[in-house]
């Protein structure tokens, strides 16, 4: 698997010219993408069982890579891509033109949603979360609109106070790092919420697949790297996941 070949493969002459540099660089064909992407959403697609026909929102779901994943490997359902980055919805509205697959944008705010309560039959908030100002609030609206919500981000944890200070772990775009979950306060929000219950928890590593970019460029500038690379994250998620700094929380509200 070479993570670059298949640009060259892309037609953006359909790309708004302003857009085609930020389009190649994208993460759809990044090292995250191949890792992250592929073996956790896999496991939140094997739990949230068949999709087809539902009405699905991705909060935050920037260009769509979690789209695109879920779609190629789930049946037909309706998405819509919600998101504050103007940029990231239209490099996601062109991609997804070009590749035709089926999906509407829309420009808003995590915290104030633009939706009806209970539309949606699944929101999803992976790796978002921890860029909204009030998590609360974030979650309080994805419950508001959905009936079932997927929550993938990252932890605190003594993993990534280690990776920080060795480096393995990059800030965010804003320069910060991200506002990680803290669960004893999530749990204490659950039980708080007489609505709400736990469906699934499950703790993973979320150290090697966020690396800082000289790390990054590294691993995915050669191919025997990225294999090797693969292979460390199935092994330590496997064996010694509960000590990881990532997390996939399941949420329904009770009828």
């Amino acid at each position: 698997m070479h993570f670059e070949r298949r640009n060259k493969n892309r037609n953006l002459d359909n790309y708004p010219r302003q857009l085609k540099e930020t389009v190649e660089k994208s993460l759809y064909y990044s090292l995250s993408f191949h890792t992250m992407h592929t073996q956790i959403l896999a496991t939140v697609l094997k739990r949230m069982g068949n999709i087809h026909g539902k009405k699905v929102v991705f909060v935050g779901g920037g260009e769509g890579n979690e789209i695109l994943y879920i779609k190629n490997n789930s049946k037909d359902f309706y998405a819509v891509n919600l998101d504050i980055n103007l940029k990231r919805l239209r490099i996601c509205k062109y991609y997804f033109r070009d590749i035709n697959i089926q999906c509407t944008p829309v420009l808003g705010d995590g915290m104030s949603l633009p939706f009806k309560n209970s539309i949606f039959d699944i929101v999803f908030l992976i790796n978002s979360a921890h860029h909204m100002d009030s998590m609360e609030l974030c979650l309080r609206e994805s419950l508001r609109i959905g009936k079932i919500v997927c929550i993938v981000d990252r932890r605190k944890c003594f993993i990534s106070k280690i990776g920080r200070r060795l480096g393995l772990i990059k800030p965010d775009y804003d320069g910060y790092y991200t506002n990680e979950i803290d669960v004893k306060w999530f749990f204490k929000f659950i039980k708080d919420s007489s609505n709400v219950k736990l469906v699934y928890l499950k703790y993973h590593f979320f150290l090697l697949l966020y690396v800082n970019k000289t790390i990054h460029d590294l691993i995915n500038r050669y191919r025997p790297l990225c294999y090797v690379y693969i292979l460390l994250v199935k092994i330590l998620n496997l064996f010694f996941g509960f000590l990881g700094n990532g997390i996939i929380v399941v949420l329904s509200k009770s009828v």
